[in-house]
């Protein structure tokens, strides 16, 4: 990918998520050449939205309300736990999904992302166990700047 060759800086994160302290649950777009993330424990994984459903006022604007950015359920794909998700946004903006225990390159699936503009995403609602307890997340993130 182009945007991965401009990187001049990569930063890694591992991350445990569980409630809202710390998770992004508001669709929103971020400013790196590129991201991977992949969850690889928990119930849900990051949740990214076709272009045809965002509605890109309320978006740029900051509007909080998930509702308005996200025009339903049926524009919302999820990237499975296990899975690797590319988003790579310059010339041909795509997301990519690696099935777990394929190569990268080996065996992607491709979602729109925006057009050039950077993929819409959020983390997941937080799940809980039958006693209440809130079932966290291990993720890998990978920003390319």
């Amino acid at each position: 990918r182009d945007s991965l060759l401009q990187a001049t800086q990569a930063e890694m994160k591992l991350e445990t998520f569980g409630d809202s302290a710390g998770v992004c649950t508001r669709w929103h777009r971020d400013h790196y050449l590129a991201r991977t993330i992949v969850t690889y424990v928990g119930q849900a994984s990051t949740e990214f939205a076709e272009d045809a459903g965002v509605g890109q006022w309320p978006l740029v604007r900051g509007d909080t309300d998930n509702v308005r950015i996200v025009r339903g359920a049926a524009f919302v794909r999820s990237a499975g736990v296990g899975n690797v998700l590319l988003i790579a946004p310059p010339l041909d903006s795509f997301a990519r999904i690696a099935k777990a225990g394929a190569g990268l390159l080996a065996q992607l699936g491709i979602g729109p992302a925006a057009n050039g503009r950077g993929l819409v995403h959020k983390s997941p609602e937080p799940s809980y166990y039958a006693d209440g307890s809130v079932v966290r997340r291990l993720c890998l993130k990978v920003d390319f700047m």
